[in-house]
């Protein structure tokens, strides 16, 4: 729970942070940023699970190759 309020968190402070080097608040509001953290950690968690779940199938494979040989 902590990682993920942590992780949220660093996404929307970088957000902020950005926003004001690039001048992004003169065209979008700040509250705007927190849905879009939101909406940033759900993809990232969602494209990281797709990788772990791609890595998990190669290592099973590589698992059953290896016992086939043995």
């Amino acid at each position: 729970l902590i990682e993920t309020f942590s992780g949220i968190a660093m996404i929307i402070i970088l957000l902020i942070v950005c926003g004001f080097l690039f001048d992004w608040f003169s065209s979008t509001p700040v509250w705007v940023l927190i849905p879009m953290g939101f909406i940033i950690y759900i993809v990232s968690v969602v494209l990281d699970l797709i990788s772990m779940r791609q890595d998990a199938r190669e290592i099973n494979m590589l698992i059953r190759k290896r016992e086939g040989k043995e």
